[in-house]
């Protein structure tokens, strides 16, 4: 499980639904979750909390990806790749901390993936999950 500490910097709720907007050195992320202001205290702008994506919830992409939904991006350098023969494990160095991935070897080996090579590590709003 990946964990990343970022502070919230906005919050829109509708019903018992909100969109959580977070920064972390400089990196805008957002995280759609099942409370509000009212029903979660820790839920408010200005607060520091941990952020938490499974390793098999990041896609991983070239540098030069421009236009795709995925709103959390996290470009940084693979600085071990651990090759095995289904499954690929990366970690890498963001400005946000370390990142580790899990993608498909074949994934993995169509992107030419190596120590060194710069990527954009992309999580999905919904599968961010927010704690104290």
């Amino acid at each position: 499980m990946n964990r990343i500490q970022a502070t919230i910097t906005e919050v829109s709720s509708s019903g018992n639904l909100s969109i959580v907007k977070l920064a972390v050195a400089k990196i805008p992320l957002s995280a759609v979750i099942l409370d509000t202001i009212e029903t979660s205290p820790f839920v408010q702008v200005g607060n520091l909390v941990s952020v938490l994506f499974k390793e098999t919830e990041v896609t991983i992409a070239d540098i030069t990806v421009e236009r795709i939904s995925l709103r959390n991006r996290f470009p940084g350098e693979i600085v071990e790749i651990e090759t095995g023969k289904l499954l690929t494990r990366l970690q890498l160095k963001t400005d946000a901390g370390m990142i580790r991935a899990l993608i498909t070897t074949e994934s993995a080996n169509e992107l030419q993936l190596a120590q060194g090579s710069e990527v954009v590590a992309m999580i999905k709003t919904n599968e961010l999950m927010l704690s104290e």
